[in-house]
């Protein structure tokens, strides 16, 4: 995906690891124990309060409470990588990384259109999601509203205002591992 085309529609793109630390990234969130069925906010409260609906979120989810060293190289990526784009874009001050956890997608894993700073969740300014590989089938980030769909490609993160309506579409065959958090901020200025 071209990053100019990206940044046009205001979602910024920047590349947080190199493969190497992607592998390890990897091996150890496969091993982790942490994982739980991915939950649907429902109102008032975080994500993890939420309940479980299978038709519109099939994923697991780790908090990455046992993985301090995965969480603390994702926000210092995003710091250093996405937090200044997204400052000149948008000409605001832009909060530390929050709510960092992993998600991974099975055979048809998806999280249907949704926006993140929904009832409850208003102090989300910006939505990022780090992807961890690629060589998967299916699994796209689409952006309904833009007619734009990111691909998944290894160590790739994409930074995009909360309120953009997007999706998980369904993995088709493979695995997918993301790393999400939010930024709090001033309201991104609506793009679309």
């Amino acid at each position: 995906m071209d990053g100019r085309l990206l940044s046009e529609c205001g979602i910024h793109a920047a590349h947080l690891f190199d493969p190497l630390l992607l592998s390890h990234f990897l091996a150890d969130l496969e091993a982790d124990i942490g994982w739980e069925s991915a939950r649907v906010a429902t109102g008032r409260g975080a994500a993890r309060r939420g309940r479980l609906r299978p038709n519109v979120r099939q994923a697991e989810v780790n908090y990455l409470a046992g993985l301090p060293e995965v969480m603390a190289c994702f926000k210092a990526g995003v710091r250093q990588h996405l937090v200044p784009l997204l400052q000149e874009a948008y000409q605001t001050r832009i909060a530390l990384p929050m709510e960092c956890s992993a998600v991974r997608y099975g055979p048809g894993g998806h999280f249907q259109v949704h926006v993140d700073n929904g009832e409850g969740l208003e102090h989300r300014a910006f939505s990022v999601v780090c992807y961890l590989n690629d060589g998967l089938t299916g699994g796209e980030t689409h952006f309904p509203d833009l007619e734009l769909a990111v691909r998944p490609s290894a160590g790739l993160a994409i930074a995009f205002p909360s309120g953009y309506r997007h999706a998980a579409l369904p993995v088709m065959a493979g695995m997918k591992y993301v790393l999400v958090c939010w930024l709090a901020g001033a309201p991104a200025v609506k793009w679309i």
